[in-house]
């Protein structure tokens, strides 16, 4: 994963996140029970 940037919208490469996007991210935390 790259580095957030101070907006906390989008990644180090400036990419925006889509919702699909945090719903894959949240699934994969979830299965890392952090």
């Amino acid at each position: 994963l790259r580095d957030w940037a101070p907006e906390h919208d989008k990644m180090g490469k400036g990419v925006t996140l889509t919702a699909e996007d945090l719903k894959v991210l949240k699934d994969i935390l979830n299965r890392m029970e952090l």
